[in-house]
């Protein structure tokens, strides 16, 4: 497989892009392939509004001591794993935000530790296995696919290292996406489009079918989008652009 030599993302232009135009053969075995993410969840600390201390008595005002501060509530506990995950799971985007025929694929996406990157090697999964996972697949009427997949890691340095292996699991010209050959363009960078701390977005392109990732990392976690389309459907990638923000900023703001 061939190998580019490491560069710096592109910014992608911010006029229209073409619908992405080919035929889907075997598109869920594809899905559940590409792009699983890893999760572990971080705590998260609730703070509570602190009641305002009565008016002091008559005795109190004339009173030659510090009058007691008073004592601040105890914090909430931080919600349990299955709580945390519960809530990120209902911020996944939803069929209905794609489009009105949309609708949620019966077979979401599962993780894979044997999976190897799309250029080869070991896969994100099998590099980063301590983790919960969670993820969406959702298609559309006309043989359109939308894979959503979320980790949460322990550290931001963590979410990191999973952005960059991901990335170089997409560092060549030629590999192979679901047992498919596929042809892969340069990185873009993409972070003005959809925000966080760093976003980039490929396209594949096989023999009947092409798709748009895009990988984003901020904070402690690792978002990623698989955008298939088959010919004549009606995604395009400034839609996928478009979604994978409205992911980002709900997933971030849970």
């Amino acid at each position: 497989m061939g190998r580019r030599q490491r560069r710096t993302p592109t910014r992608l232009l911010s006029s229209p892009v073409p619908t992405l135009r080919a035929v889907l053969a075997g598109v869920v075995g594809v899905l559940l392939i590409v792009g699983l993410a890893q999760l572990s969840f971080g705590s998260t600390i609730a703070g509570t509004a602190v009641a305002a201390p009565p008016s002091p008595g008559p005795a109190a005002a004339t009173s030659t001591l510090e009058p007691a501060r008073p004592s601040l509530p105890a914090p909430k506990p931080a919600p349990a794993p299955e709580d945390r995950l519960g809530q990120l799971k209902a911020a996944l985007l939803r069929p209905d935000e794609v489009g009105p025929k949309w609708r949620t694929s019966p077979q979401p996406p599962t993780a894979d530790a044997s999976a190897r990157a799309v250029c080869g090697g070991t896969g994100v999964v099998a590099r980063f296995p301590d983790a919960q996972r969670i993820g969406t697949a959702l298609q559309g009427a006309t043989g359109e696919r939308l894979q959503q997949t979320l980790s949460v890691f322990a550290d931001p340095a963590t979410a990191r290292s999973a952005f960059d292996a991901y990335a170089d699991g997409l560092d060549c010209t030629k590999g192979t996406l679901g047992g498919t050959a596929v042809s892969i363009s340069p990185p873009d960078d993409v972070h003005d489009q959809v925000k966080g701390e760093r976003a980039t977005s490929w396209t594949l392109t096989g023999n009947g079918f092409r798709a748009v990732l895009v990988s984003v990392v901020a904070k402690d976690q690792l978002m990623n989008f698989v955008f298939l389309t088959p010919a004549g459907g009606q995604l395009t990638r400034l839609d996928a652009l478009v979604l994978s923000k409205t992911g980002v900023a709900r997933l971030l703001a849970t």
